[in-house]
């Protein structure tokens, strides 16, 4: 593995070990990063069919149209080599990516998913404190009454301190979710 991705993969050479069937100790490597970067990818083969696809729906995107992709399959059936290939083509057309992830020990924790979108859209790295994060976020969203007074649901989703007012405190059960559910669609819309 090492000398087949020692071009791709910065490794750290560790003390060789002894190991079964063998008379001489055996060299072990530890990948440290990646040294390829996005642009030297290489091209993904047999893919032709599903890259078209989502091509098509990055086309769709560049002229205003919402789509949705779903890339799905086996564990090694190359979806994470498809998806740079379509990040990259997205980026070459100026278009903004945010990423979110999925955790199975997350499963139940309410828009896990979305979580690292909304804190890139909202650029929750620049700030340290929970306190300076509500108010860049309040700050961002002050031209709009309507996202101003659903505010606090962004609580559920980030780690924000929003006050609740005397819309969101009454809110409960499916009210709440769908109310939450609006918003961040909205947010998404908008890209704030």
């Amino acid at each position: 593995t090492f000398h087949a991705t020692s071009s791709r993969i910065t490794y750290d050479s560790l003390p060789p070990i002894q190991v079964k069937n063998k008379t001489k100790p055996v060299s072990v490597y530890a990948p440290q990063s990646r040294t390829q970067d996005e642009n030297t990818l290489l091209p993904v083969i047999g893919r032709d069919a599903e890259q078209a696809t989502l091509f098509s729906q990055l086309e769709k995107l560049s002229e205003g149209e919402n789509s949705v992709a779903i890339v799905q399959g086996e564990t090694g059936v190359g979806k994470s080599r498809l998806i740079e290939s379509l990040i990259k083509q997205a980026k070459a057309r100026r278009i903004e990516i945010f990423e979110g992830e999925s955790d199975y020990v997350e499963r139940t924790t309410p828009y896990y998913g979305w979580r690292g979108i909304f804190s890139q859209m909202f650029e929750m790295d620049s700030f340290t404190q929970t306190r300076s994060r509500s108010l860049s976020i309040m700050a961002k969203l002050a031209t709009d009454p309507e996202l101003m007074r659903l505010a606090p649901l962004l609580n559920a989703l980030l780690p924000l301190e929003i006050p609740e007012n005397e819309v969101t405190e009454i809110m409960t059960g499916e009210a709440r979710a769908e109310n939450t559910r609006s918003l961040l669609m909205r947010l998404l819309e908008l890209n704030i």
